[in-house]
């Protein structure tokens, strides 16, 4: 009350200084009442870190005890509770005797050791393995008290509750990361290695303004002439591929049942729509079975379709500049939410459970190479028709070899618009004829299967397609 009548008193007072600026004054307070005021406010701080340390012990003592009720005698809430304020205490003694804390943290450290020494081997005979406390639990003695300790070394609330949230992930899932650790084979370690390696060691290795210089006759000037491709942009895309196929290769492998259809075209598309569609023509596989349903068809068919337009976003995001991809996102955005929406509406209805693998490893080296080829391949024709036949032709071989590869289409367009070659309209209709060409290959390929009254159905997402995407494009650019 004191306290609050001298705030009272206090309070701000308006002054006029000279130069006419008017302030608030600083309320001041006697000195007896500042050190009450800083005193309670110190023992606040320290209540609420030692609830926050303390909570830290109950919450993941209350996790392990729950996970291990299965007749195992094993540490529980008051054990982590007594750890966590041995941290607190510890820590709050850190700035008087430095030692306490490193000598408190190494005697939780050895308590684990003789913890899981005595109850593994002391006492094997007496109680049983099966009663035993896991070096899972064991090991989180001096990660609580670690956690604990944050909450009083200046650590912000929300570091320490993410730092818990991960650790109790960590703990729950104990079960699927043994599960997901035992299906993993050598040679997804190896794919993983290959992975790591092509990313960390040969990206850097490549200089930013690498080219590849292509010879070329002028007819005009009677010479050689030497034109370039960007060898920065072409491994960007090989790596992007890598990953979506590392990626795709394991969520594929580990979803099923009703999902599993949604997720692996979807991510199959990221990959190779066109290869997508052909292999879950045949199957899912190479053995020859029976075409799929054709409602599963469809929906593996807008599945990837929006898979590949996301891949398509994601190489535009990284070889076009950021001011035209401004500008041409409405357009793709629109086109890529169409797709979005058909693939729900679609997938909310019921679909056979179908199992699809479209890779035995999450880095085929074979699949990899060949797309390069392909890649390359197109870029290469794509400088040609640059070169010889101009932008009005480029247009019309982007859409034809979106039937090939959207991706490398979209790649030699971005090193067109670079070099000044093409304009933005021109651009932009040659990136709408790519992805066009693109979901009319995969339309193709269907229709030699099922025949034109079977497939008509799947000519409708192209026809909207068309539509949208032309309408956006014309309120983007004119």
């Amino acid at each position: 009350m004191f306290l609050f009548r001298a705030t009272l008193v206090h309070l701000p007072v308006l002054r006029v200084l000279s130069d006419a600026r008017i302030v608030y004054s600083i309320p001041v307070f006697p000195e007896s009442n500042i050190s009450h005021f800083s005193m309670d406010h110190n023992l606040l701080v320290t209540g609420l870190q030692l609830l926050l340390a303390v909570v830290t012990g109950i919450v993941v003592g209350a996790e392990r005890q729950i996970s291990n009720q299965d007749g195992r005698k094993s540490i529980g809430i008051r054990d982590f509770s007594l750890v966590a304020l041995l941290a607190f205490v510890s820590s709050y003694m850190y700035p008087v005797n430095p030692s306490v804390w490193p000598l408190a943290f190494a005697g939780v450290m050895l308590l684990g050791i003789i913890v899981f020494i005595f109850e593994s081997i002391g006492r094997k005979e007496e109680v049983g393995p099966e009663t035993r406390s896991g070096i899972t639990t064991v090991l989180a003695l001096p990660v609580v008290f670690l956690v604990a300790s944050l909450a009083v070394f200046n650590s912000s609330f929300w570091l320490v509750a993410t730092v818990l949230f991960v650790l109790l992930i960590i703990l729950e899932l104990k079960d699927k990361w043994h599960h997901f650790v035992s299906t993993i084979e050598k040679s997804e370690l190896f794919d993983f290695s290959m992975l790591i390696a092509i990313a960390l060691i040969i990206t850097p290795l490549i200089p930013a303004g690498a080219i590849l210089k292509i010879p070329l006759y002028s007819f005009s000037a009677h010479m050689m002439v030497f034109q370039s491709i960007d060898l920065a942009t072409f491994w960007k895309v090989i790596m992007m591929v890598s990953f979506m196929s590392f990626v795709s290769h394991f969520i594929t492998k580990y979803v099923h049942g009703r999902n599993a259809l949604l997720f692996a075209t979807f991510f199959g598309g990221l990959v190779s729509s066109l290869a997508t569609i052909i292999l879950f023509l045949r199957g899912s596989s190479a053995d020859g079975e029976a075409p799929p349903p054709r409602k599963n068809l469809y929906l593996a068919y807008l599945a990837a379709s929006t898979g590949s337009l996301f891949k398509d976003l994601l190489i535009l995001f990284a070889i076009v500049p950021f001011a035209f991809f401004q500008k041409i996102l409405f357009p793709i955005a629109s086109v890529f939410l169409l797709m979005v929406v058909l693939t729900l509406v679609t997938f909310s209805r019921a679909v056979d459970e179908e199992e699809v693998k479209f890779t035995d490893r999450p880095l085929p080296l074979n699949f990899i190479t060949k797309f390069s080829a392909i890649f390359s391949g197109v870029m290469i024709v794509m400088v040609f028709v640059r070169f010889y036949m101009g932008s009005a032709w480029l247009v019309l071989v982007s859409f034809l070899s979106g039937f090939v590869s959207s991706a490398a289409t979209l790649a030699s367009l971005g090193d067109a618009f670079r070099e000044h070659e093409v304009t933005e309209v021109a651009l932009g209709i040659g990136i709408l004829f790519a992805l066009l060409g693109s979901i009319l290959a995969k339309y193709g390929v269907i229709l030699s299967h099922l025949g034109f009254q079977a497939s008509r159905r799947f000519f409708l997402p192209i026809f909207y397609m068309i539509v949208l995407g032309s309408l956006a494009f014309y309120v983007s650019f004119f």
